[in-house]
C-alpha cells in the first residue's frame, strides 16, 4: 500500500523521468544506421508530449487553471495523436492528417466545454479518455493486419501493451470517474489508492510498450539488412543466390511456369566507348524498365555483368512471350535519362522457355528450374547471334519430356 499512497509530485516526477529516459534512448536507436528514423522520431516526440502533460499535471496546480488543466490535458491529447501516428510509422502505413486531426478535436472538445461552456470536469475526462480508445483501437487494427508483426514476439507484446491501454487504462479512468469519490476522481494526480493503481499502471504501460517498440525497430532492422544482402547493390534486384533460394516457393502449387534469361546488347562497347559509369547506367535502366513489365508474383535476378534471369511463375508461353516483348520494345524505346550530350539507346536480347508441370510430381526441383534456366538461355544466345533486340522461344512439351531428351536448336523460333 505504501507504493500506491506516494504523493502526486513523487509519482508525476518518477513518470516523467522515464518518459524522458526511454524518449532519450529512442532518439538514439534512430541514430543507428538502417532504423526506421521515421517512428523513431514519432514516439520520443509521443513520450515528451506525455511528459510535458505530467509537468502541467503535478507542477501547474500552482500556477493556475489554465496551465494544469488547458496545457496539460491539451498536451496529454496531443499525444494520443503522436501515439497512433508511431504506430502508423512503425509499420509504414500512411495516417490520413484529417483522421489524426478528427482524433485531435475529439480530444481537446470536452477541455472546450468546460472552459467555454462551464461543462463539469468529466466532460474533458471522457473526450480524452475517447482520444486514447480511437489511438489504441486504430493502432491495434494497424498492427493486427500487419503480417511481419504477428509474426513476432515484440510484436504480439507490443499488441498486448496497446489492448492494456484499451481495456483497462482507458476504462479506468472511466470507472474512476463514476466511482471513484466524486470531484476528486476527476484530478489528473489526486491522491487516491485508485489513481495511484492507474498511475503504476501508466508507468508499466510506458516502459513495456516502449521496450517492444525498440524490439521491433531493430528486427525491422536485421531484416532490411538481411534483405539488402540478397540484393544486387547496383541494380536492387535479387543476387544470383537470392534468386535461386526464392525461385520455388512460387512454384509449390503452379502447374505451369516460365523462365527469360536477358541480355543487354553490346554492354561492352558502352563501357568502351563511355567508360564504366554509362555501362551501369544501362543496367539501372534496363532493370527499371524491365521490372515495370512484371507482374507483382514475378521474380528478377541478376546471373552475370549483364545477364538477368526472370521467373514468371504461373506464366505460360503465351504470357512470357507478351512480357518479354514488352520488356524489348521498353528498353529500346525509351532513352537512357539525365545523361549529358545526344540521346541515347539501347537494346536486350531474351530467350524463352516454359516448362509445365505434371500433377504427379509434388513440386519443383531445383534441377528442373535450372534446366527451364539453360533452355532459356540458350534461347537467349541464339537471340543474339541473329542480331539481338529480340525474343526467341525455346518451345516447351511435356514437362518430363524435356528432362528425357534435350531439346535443340530446331525448337527455336522467333517471336
Amino acid at each position: 500500500m505504501t507504493l500506491l499512497n506516494l504523493q502526486p509530485s513523487a509519482l508525476g516526477l518518477s513518470a516523467v523521468l522515464l518518459a524522458l529516459v526511454f524518449a532519450a534512448a529512442t532518439w538514439g536507436v534512430g541514430r543507428v544506421p538502417a532504423i526506421n528514423s521515421r517512428a523513431t522520431q514519432s514516439w520520443a516526440w509521443t513520450l515528451v508530449t506525455m511528459a510535458l502533460s505530467l509537468v502541467c499535471w503535478s507542477w501547474g496546480q500552482d500556477k493556475g487553471f489554465l496551465i494544469s488543466f488547458l496545457l496539460g490535458n491539451t498536451l496529454v491529447v496531443l499525444c494520443s495523436v503522436l501515439f497512433l501516428r508511431s504506430m502508423c510509422c512503425l509499420v509504414g502505413q500512411a495516417v490520413h492528417v484529417g483522421c489524426l486531426m478528427a482524433q485531435f478535436v475529439v480530444g481537446v472538445s470536452g477541455i472546450a466545454a468546460v472552459l467555454l461552456a462551464s461543462a463539469p470536469r468529466s466532460y474533458a475526462v471522457v473526450s480524452i479518455a475517447l482520444s486514447f480508445f480511437f489511438a489504441a483501437t486504430g493502432a491495434l487494427v494497424v498492427l493486427s493486419r500487419h503480417r511481419k508483426i504477428r509474426a513476432s514476439v515484440a510484436g504480439w507484446v507490443l499488441i498486448a501493451c496497446l489492448g492494456a491501454v484499451c481495456l483497462f487504462f482507458v476504462a479506468f479512468r472511466l470507472l474512476v470517474m463514476a466511482f471513484g469519490g466524486g470531484a476528486e476522481a476527476v484530478q489528473p494526480m489526486a491522491a487516491t489508492q485508485v489513481q495511484g493503481l492507474a498511475m503504476w499502471v501508466a508507468h508499466l504501460i510506458v516502459m513495456v510498450a516502449s521496450l517492444s517498440f525498440m524490439w521491433v525497430l531493430f528486427e525491422q532492422r536485421r531484416e532490411a539488412l538481411q534483405a539488402r544482402s540478397q540484393l544486387d547493390e547496383l541494380t536492387g534486384v535479387l543476387s544470383r543466390s537470392a534468386f535461386l533460394d526464392s525461385a520455388l516457393k512460387p512454384l509449390e502449387h503452379a502447374t505451369v511456369y516460365s523462365v527469360a534469361v536477358l541480355d543487354v546488347d553490346q554492354l561492352d562497347t558502352f563501357n568502351e566507348r563511355f567508360g564504366r559509369a554509362l555501362g551501369d547506367a544501362v543496367l539501372q535502366h534496363v532493370t527499371a524498365q524491365a521490372a515495370r513489365a512484371l507482374r507483382g508474383m514475378d521474380l528478377i535476378g541478376r546471373f552475370g555483368g549483364d545477364e538477368f534471369c526472370i521467373l514468371l511463375p504461373h506464366g505460360d508461353e503465351a504470357e512470357a512471350q507478351a512480357v518479354s516483348r514488352h520488356i524489348c520494345q521498353s528498353v529500346a524505346a525509351n532513352p537512357l535519362q539525365g545523361l549529358p550530350g545526344p540521346e541515347l539507346r539501347c537494346s536486350v536480347s531474351m530467350g524463352v522457355a516454359t516448362a509445365w508441370v505434371p500433377s504427379q510430381l509434388a513440386s519443383v526441383t531445383m534441377p528442373d528450374l535450372q534446366a527451364a534456366i539453360q533452355r532459356a538461355s540458350d534461347a537467349m544466345f541464339l537471340a543474339k547471334s541473329m542480331g539481338g533486340q529480340q525474343v526467341q522461344v525455346a518451345h516447351a512439351g511435356a514437362f518430363d519430356a524435356h528432362r528425357a531428351q534435350p531439346y535443340d536448336a530446331g525448337h527455336l523460333a522467333r517471336v
